[in-house]
């Protein structure tokens, strides 16, 4: 269990925090379209630009520590692809 959830941990800490230019092709998501994994790996992310020191228990539970509305308005006109999420 701790390996699964450090492993998710690294994984959302490379979410890219800023809106990067997706190549051709790829599908643009705004924040309202994440699916439920994605918006809870935003969420963890925006913990980490938030706070300096967070634990893994902290991240474990981002999805009830950070409201959607919280995460909607700071991410609101930025664009997400899948390989922000991966």
């Amino acid at each position: 269990m701790y390996k699964e959830t450090t492993a998710r941990i690294i994984r959302t800490i490379r979410v890219i925090r800023t809106v990067r230019t997706a190549k051709e092709g790829e599908l643009h998501m705004n924040v309202h379209e994440l699916n439920r994994d994605q918006l809870v790996q935003l969420k963890q992310s925006y913990l980490c630009a938030k706070y300096r020191n967070i634990s893994y228990g902290e991240l474990a539970t981002a999805d009830d520590i950070v409201t959607d509305e919280e995460v909607f308005l700071r991410y609101d006109g930025a664009n997400f692809t899948e390989d922000d999420f991966s």
